[in-house]
């Protein structure tokens, strides 16, 4: 029979990929909501507080609110870790399917705006840098989607090799792990480069002159 183990691990890496590239913007999907949300649509406007301030709307730096509950520092016991699911990594892949499709969304103006975490600076190199940020957005969007869509055939060679009964040392099985890997470096070298141009734009508007 396929190992289990190996079906989970593979499940698990491809989860934590998605997550990963998600992740490098987490801020843009609930712009993209919140923006929504004032143009009237029925869902609820986040209001934001000192207890679930986000530093850095897209960059990613949370930080934890003051609380005055005198049980807020009590952390219960973790559980025991469950092996991930096929539904799981599904609901991982649509997540990131979403998340591309309200970056892709986002008009120019409000992207440059949250990018630059709502700071108005007029720097040298400012159209260049949008220019930028506009084309690497693009890819981030495309390339996003070609991985959700390699993520999902995956999952379906581990099920076909699952129900095949295949061992460790399958070549169809070692080719699973070479591709989740190639999967890894992908996800991860996807959500870098978007988020390094983000970031270049707030390091130039950082240094940028004070009037």
């Amino acid at each position: 029979m396929f190992p289990k183990p190996i079906v989970s691990v593979a499940l698990l890496v491809l989860i934590t990929a998605v997550q990963a590239s998600g992740q490098t913007s987490p801020s843009l999907g609930d712009l993209a909501r919140q923006v929504r949300s004032e143009k009237g649509t029925t869902q609820p406007k986040k209001v934001i507080t000192n207890e679930n301030l986000s530093a850095d709307p897209i960059a990613g730096d949370f930080r934890v609110g003051e609380s005055n509950d005198p049980k807020a520092g009590l952390t219960p016991a973790p559980k025991a870790p469950s092996a991930p699911s096929m539904d799981q990594a599904k609901s991982a892949l649509d997540k990131m399917d979403i998340l591309l499709n309200q970056v892709d969304l986002l008009d120019r103006a409000t992207l440059v705006k949250y990018a630059l975490a709502n700071k108005e600076v007029n720097f040298p190199g400012r159209e260049a840098w949008e220019q930028r940020l506009l084309a690497s957005r693009q890819t981030y969007v495309t390339h996003g989607r070609e991985l959700t869509q390699k993520g999902r055939q995956m999952m379906e060679s581990a099920q076909a090799l699952e129900a095949s009964h295949a061992t460790a040392d399958d070549p169809r099985v070692q080719n699973l792990n070479s591709n989740l890997k190639q999967f890894v470096q992908d996800c991860v070298r996807t959500g870098a480069a978007f988020q390094a141009v983000v970031l270049e734009g707030r390091d130039l508007a950082s240094q940028a002159p004070t009037h």
